[in-house]
């Protein structure tokens, strides 16, 4: 059943492709397709044999974030197994990212997820390894390596139930895949159960954390210049609320308390999730009247009330100079971005109840008094009690970095699982 079901998607795959290619170029994100030409030939595999490396070990991420996260193992990995290092990415900003890291040999966008395509590439690539970074499970990409006796394994393996539900409407397809896994070091004993679920074999399943609280930011190279900024706009001595990753509905709730927050001595720092958002953003903020500025450019306004941070790569040094930091994603309903960045730094943390993808942080630092979960309802007044409460933010800051801590070291047990699984 299961390979009728990947038969089926196959050919189903090119009709899908070309509605959202359709699609892409009707909508107001066509400018984004700045290397068209490019992306079909990497997407396609219609490059020169000389252009690829033949038996590297092939990482495959999402994006720069988890490009990022891998910066730890790439070297072990190439140390480890002396061949080259193949990094495939879904964007080209990952693709780009992967690039900067002087480990790596050469990345790409991945193939398009149609078995023809996806066959080429591993007969021309000929990996030794795949390693499938987090929730990428594109079924051709890996049964076109099993198929061809490559091993795959899952590093830093992700699930939520959202998609460990969609997942078991094509219970036989994915049973297939994940049946037939190497090993799989995942990020929670909650996600393991989801694979398990979904028929990756016991044997083969392991917990050893998250490499990407690894990578965490403990030293942000602009944090001066960021508290430079707010004393120019003449913040000091005022409570700064740095709202990281924020999502639309979060900014207009950030927007319709921010007079209300002004009155009580504290201000805000709005960074987005999607900087291509900034003209939208700016519109926002002048028809609900707020007195803002922005930081790459910051206007001649004494004291406003709303900074917004549109300089990319900052946020971490914002979270640095800040006292109290808000994670988007939470209020949204996008499920919560990385809560420990900001805990790292020993800041509280403040966030909303949708966090379906950091469940474990979520709880633990709501159990050690370095998090609290709000709602938009009481957003305001929890933000304007603890910015009075001097003692509570010192406490929760300690409390938060310990958190943080605890989560660390799960790039070492991912080694030494490879390592075993080597012998």
């Amino acid at each position: 059943m299961g390979y009728f079901l990947l038969f089926i998607i196959n050919c189903l795959s090119p009709i899908g492709a070309l509605a959202v290619l359709i699609f892409f170029f009707l909508s107001p994100r066509r400018k984004l397709l700045k290397k068209l030409k490019e992306e079909l030939r990497e997407r396609f595999v219609l490059y020169p044999y000389t252009e690829l490396l033949t038996n590297p070990i092939w990482i495959h991420c999402a994006s720069v974030g988890e490009v990022n996260s891998m910066a730890g193992l790439i070297p072990q990995l190439k140390d480890l197994y002396q061949k080259p290092v193949l990094v495939t990415t879904n964007t080209w900003a990952g693709r780009t990212a992967a690039f900067k890291n002087p480990h790596v040999d050469n990345a790409l966008l991945l193939p398009f997820d149609f078995y023809p395509f996806t066959r080429k590439f591993v007969r021309l690539v000929k990996p030794h390894r795949m390693f499938i970074v987090e929730g990428e499970t594109w079924p051709n990409n890996i049964m076109a390596c099993i198929n061809n006796g490559v091993p795959v394994c899952i590093i830093n393996g992700r699930m939520s139930e959202r998609s460990a539900k969609k997942y078991r409407l094509l219970y036989s397809l994915f049973s297939l895949i994940f049946k037939n896994v190497s090993f799989a070091a995942l990020q929670s004993e909650e996600i393991k159960q989801r694979y398990l679920s979904l028929g990756l074999r016991a044997e083969t399943a392991f917990v050893p954390g998250n490499v990407k609280y690894d990578s965490l930011k403990t030293n942000p190279p602009r944090t001066e210049e960021v508290k430079d900024l707010f004393k120019k706009l003449g913040w000091e001595g005022k409570t700064v609320l740095v709202c990281g990753s924020t999502h639309i509905e979060e900014e207009s709730m950030l927007m319709a308390c921010a007079k209300q927050l002004y009155k009580e001595n504290i201000r805000i720092v709005i960074a987005p999730r999607h900087l291509e958002r900034k003209s939208a953003i700016i519109q926002d903020l002048n028809r609900n009247k707020v007195s803002s500025t922005i930081s790459s450019h910051p206007l001649n306004i004494k004291d406003p009330e709303i900074l917004f941070a549109d300089s990319m790569g900052w946020l971490t040094s914002f979270y640095n100079a800040g006292d109290i930091a808000f994670v988007g994603g939470t209020i949204a309903k996008k499920g919560g971005h990385n809560l420990l960045e900001p805990a790292i730094l020993a800041k509280p943390v403040i966030f909303g109840p949708y966090v379906y993808n950091t469940p474990d942080t979520a709880e633990e630092l709501i159990k050690n008094n370095g998090g609290i979960s709000v709602n938009k309802n009481n957003f305001a007044e929890v933000i304007t009690g603890l910015s009075k409460d001097k003692q509570k933010i010192s406490g929760m800051s300690a409390a938060a970095k310990k958190t943080a801590v605890s989560f660390q070291g799960a790039t070492g047990k991912i080694m030494e699982l490879i390592k075993k699984y080597e012998q």
